[in-house]
């Protein structure tokens, strides 16, 4: 009996057991279960969150861009209204009869004729002033070999200004019957069939003929005999000769030949060295042999104690 009891004591126990585990269990799994809604819910809040989000980010990126729109139709509206006046004036400057040539001013010009740099710059009155090339009127103009420089302005409303610096004769070369002009810098500026006079001749230049041409320049070898022969002509402005040469053989660097007709004769210079002393002994045999005809000769070396000297033409 007793034994009885115990195991009925037993197994009521085992049983408190079974369902204190179940009961456990069944906790665990709610409470899971539970865990499980809130993580679902929070999840789904989140999501409903970043979506909520991303909406109102595209909102406001539309927003932007729809500002920015209207910004750049702005930009462009006030750019077409701003170019429709600007074409507008231009427009009415470019038909104005306020704005038509009436007077076309040339100065500066002592061998160029005003007719010739007008028809050279093709510019005309009664034409728009703006609508007048002056840059390729200064390059047409620039195209004449006695042109050295030009200044073109236009003068609002009906005024054009042309200033031109010309290039002077210096010198002349002859060929054949002709007469080739330059300017001290060896440009060739015209051929013509005249002879001026009161100006040098250069003899024994080594250009070629065929390139002695307006608007073409001696070569280097001649061109660096001109720069000596302006030291000559400097240096016989001091003994009052200078006006009397007529013509400067020019073939030998080192042994220049002036010829001065007025006194009958004829000078051999040298070189460029001692250039004061040379001009003062030349004047000085000059006035020694007035009417005589002859050769002076001063190209000796000076620093070797040479003494120059005058050789008489004999009269035939």
């Amino acid at each position: 009996m007793v034994d009885e009891n115990l195991n009925r004591k037993t197994m009521q126990k085992r049983k408190n057991n079974l369902k204190t585990k179940e009961n456990i269990k069944r906790k665990d799994t709610n409470k899971k279960v539970i865990q499980s809604k809130k993580q679902s819910k929070h999840q789904k809040n989140k999501k409903v969150q970043s979506k909520n989000k991303n909406t109102k980010m595209k909102e406001a990126d539309d927003k932007s861009a729809r500002i920015k729109k209207v910004k750049i139709i702005r930009k462009l509206l006030n750019w077409t209204i701003l170019l429709a006046i600007i074409i507008g004036i231009l427009v009415f400057l470019c038909r104005s009869e306020t704005f038509k040539i009436c007077n076309i001013e040339i100065t500066g010009n002592n061998q160029i004729s005003q007719e010739t740099i007008l028809q050279l710059s093709e510019i005309h009155l009664e034409e728009n002033i703006f609508l007048s090339n002056t840059i390729k009127a200064k390059e047409k103009i620039s195209e004449n070999p006695y042109i050295k420089e030009v200044k073109i302005k236009k003068i609002l409303p009906d005024k054009i200004k042309i200033e031109v610096v010309e290039k002077e004769k210096a010198f002349m070369l002859q060929i054949n019957e002709n007469f080739a002009y330059i300017d001290k810098n060896g440009d060739i500026l015209e051929i013509s069939e005249s002879k001026l006079e009161n100006m040098i001749t250069i003899q024994g230049y080594l250009t070629s003929k065929e390139k002695i041409t307006p608007g073409n320049t001696l070569n280097e070898e001649d061109i660096d005999r001109l720069e000596d022969i302006q030291k000559i002509l400097k240096s016989s402005e001091k003994n009052e000769i200078n006006d009397k040469i007529v013509s400067i053989d020019i073939k030998n660097k080192n042994d220049y030949i002036l010829s001065l007709p007025e006194y009958k004769k004829i000078v051999y210079i040298g070189d460029t060295s001692n250039l004061a002393t040379k001009m003062l002994r030349t004047k000085d045999i000059i006035d020694k042999t007035m009417g005589q005809e002859g050769k002076i000769f001063v190209n000796g070396n000076f620093n070797e104690g040479f003494d120059p000297y005058f050789r008489e033409e004999a009269n035939n």
